[in-house]
C-alpha cells in the first residue's frame, strides 16, 4: 500500500510539474508576443509618420540616376549634405528592421504586412548602390541585414496574388 501511495505521489508531482511548465511557456509566449509588438509599433510609428512618408515619396519619385557613379555625382554627401542623409537614415532603418527579424525579435510576416511597398521599392531601386558601395569601401557586409530583410520578405511578395486579402495569423483583418 506504501508503494502505490508513493507511486501515486510521484504521478501527481509530475503531472503538477507539467501542468507549470506548460503554463509557463505560455506566459513566456505571450510575453514574446508582447514584446514583439511593443517593437514594431515603435518601428511602425516612424514608419508611418509624415516626415517619414514624405522623404520615402521623395527618394523613390524623384532621385533619379544611371548608376552608382551617377547617384554619388547627384546625392553624395558633398554634393547635399541633408539630402545624403535622408537616404542614410533610410537604409540604417531598414538595417535595424532587418537585424531584429534576424534576431527572431519581430516576425517578418507583421513587416510585411505593413511595410512591404516602402521597404522593398527602397532596395529594389538603391541596391545598385548598395552594391558599389561595398565595392568602393571594401565593406561586403555593409547594410547586409537590409538584404537580408528583403530576402525575407521577398517570398511572401512572390506567394500573394492580387485578389487576396492579407491577414494576420490569427485569420483576423485588421
Amino acid at each position: 500500500m506504501s508503494y502505490i501511495a508513493g507511486a501515486l505521489g510521484v504521478c501527481v508531482a509530475a503531472f503538477y510539474y507539467v501542468t507549470a511548465l506548460r503554463t509557463q511557456q505560455e506566459t513566456m509566449k505571450q510575453t514574446l508576443e508582447t514584446r514583439q509588438t511593443q517593437i514594431f509599433m515603435e518601428l511602425f510609428k516612424t514608419f508611418a509618420s509624415k516626415e517619414f512618408m514624405q522623404d520615402l515619396e521623395e527618394l523613390m519619385l524623384h532621385w533619379e540616376f544611371i548608376d552608382h557613379t551617377d547617384f554619388y555625382r547627384k546625392y553624395s554627401s558633398k554634393v547635399d549634405p541633408l539630402q545624403h542623409a535622408k537616404f542614410d537614415f533610410f537604409l540604417n532603418y531598414f538595417d535595424g528592421i532587418g537585424i531584429l527579424v534576424e534576431r527572431k525579435l519581430i516576425d517578418p510576416d507583421l513587416v510585411y504586412f505593413k511595410m512591404r511597398y516602402g521597404l522593398m521599392a527602397f532596395w529594389e531601386k538603391y541596391e545598385p548602390v548598395v552594391a558599389g558601395d561595398r565595392l568602393a569601401l571594401k565593406t561586403p557586409k555593409l547594410f547586409s541585414n537590409f538584404e537580408y530583410l528583403y530576402n525575407q520578405v521577398k517570398p511572401l511578395r512572390e506567394s500573394e496574388t492580387s485578389d487576396r486579402i492579407i491577414y494576420p495569423k490569427d485569420g483576423v483583418p485588421l
